[in-house]
């Protein structure tokens, strides 16, 4: 099964939350392709974790088990 995203409405969406909460947000298809990021310069939290190479990869494992998770359970979660 072929999913169509509309990227031009999911980019609006992202950049308007990434403006309200001054976080950055990566987007990412059921295949863990990214489809749209948007970083924020002012994102203080994932610049001290990402700032250090064990914390840069706890950051990409945490969001690689978060995707396997948001897989398998065929939802969003938390």
């Amino acid at each position: 099964m072929t999913i169509k995203y509309d990227i031009e409405r999911i980019k609006s969406i992202i950049d308007d939350i990434c403006s309200i909460t001054d976080m950055s947000i990566c987007l990412s298809d059921t295949k863990y392709n990214e489809i749209y990021s948007h970083e924020t310069q002012n994102d203080t939290f994932c610049h001290m974790i990402t700032n250090t190479k064990v914390g840069e990869l706890k950051c990409n494992h945490s969001d690689r088990a978060m995707l396997e998770r948001c897989t398998k359970e065929k939802r969003p979660v938390s």
